[in-house]
């Protein structure tokens, strides 16, 4: 079993486009409902700081990134969107054990990351939750008619 992780590029995006999960392209969707996914995501990835594409046996599992804020040095909002392989264990074990050293990475310089994610989407709300991401606002935040909750780290 092979883990590769690399820098991201626009291929990938291209490639992801059409095997996102479910649940992830219903975010993607809430967030950017207009134009081709893989244009939507390369506008994303082009905004991006630290894009990793991360690939299991040579399959593509995920992709991931920070938006560093315009009116702050030290706020970013971290994104990460999968596909089904993710659902496998082999996979989503063989990605925890990287999953540490890529989010000291991702978070590096950064004191404040948040961002939302899909109430229903349990996948991404546990994975946050293992690499330290806190729920702390029970609020839930409507996206063209969709339910988010938020999450966030403190990193100082």
């Amino acid at each position: 079993m092979s883990v590769e992780i690399r820098p991201l590029e626009d291929d990938d995006l291209r490639h992801l486009a059409g095997r996102l999960r479910p649940m992830d392209l219903l975010e993607v969707r809430a967030v950017a409902p207009n134009g081709p996914l893989d244009e939507v995501l390369m506008a994303a990835g082009r905004k991006s700081f630290r894009g990793r594409a991360g690939f299991f046996n040579g399959d593509m599992v995920a992709c991931w990134a920070v938006v560093p804020h315009n009116d702050s040095e030290t706020e970013a909002t971290p994104w990460l969107l999968a596909t089904d392989a993710i659902d496998r264990p082999d996979v989503r074990r063989a990605f925890l054990a990287h999953g540490s050293k890529e989010l000291h990475r991702l978070t590096e310089g950064f004191e404040y990351l948040w961002n939302f994610v899909h109430h229903e989407n349990d996948v991404a709300q546990r994975w946050l939750r293992f690499m330290g991401f806190e729920f702390r606002d029970t609020k839930q935040y409507m996206i063209s008619g969709e339910h988010f909750v938020r999450f966030e780290m403190r990193t100082s």
